[in-house]
């Protein structure tokens, strides 16, 4: 999200994310690589109770990994395409005449923008979420 605020808000937005996954897209495919590789060696050597967890750490890995790429990216684009339009709007002082609209953009805490303000965000923290639920149900 930040490498796509990054990006100029002139260019399209596909462009926008092309270039956003470029620029990280790399990095997280070999952070999600080496975090499964120690999972599986440390799953291989250990007690059968922190193999299971390792397993279970491993697979929400990769399925975080692959939502992260397919779902997050596609409401990703059209979030981004919903505050373009309402720039648009904006700029053609079309959104003064419909209050739906003012309300829309006095509250940035719904808005990607005042999402991405100071803070990176990561889907990790959902698989950390679901790591900790297993744990508490399983053991």
């Amino acid at each position: 999200m930040n490498a796509i605020r990054d990006t100029p808000p002139e260019q399209s937005t596909n462009i926008r994310i092309a270039t956003a996954v470029g620029e990280v897209g790399f990095l997280s495919s070999v952070a999600v690589v080496t975090d499964i590789v120690i999972l599986t060696a440390i799953g291989r050597v250990s007690v059968p109770a922190v193999t299971e967890f390792c397993w279970f750490a491993g697979i929400a890995l990769a399925v975080d990994f692959v939502l992260h790429f397919s779902y997050f990216l596609a409401v990703l684009s059209v979030d981004v395409r919903r505050l373009e339009l309402q720039d648009f709007l904006e700029k053609e002082n079309l959104s003064t005449s419909d209050s739906r609209w003012d309300r829309r953009t006095a509250s940035p805490k719904g808005s990607l923008k005042g999402l991405v303000k100071g803070t990176p965000v990561s889907t990790r923290i959902a698989g950390s979420a679901i790591v900790r639920t297993y744990s508490l149900i399983r053991f």
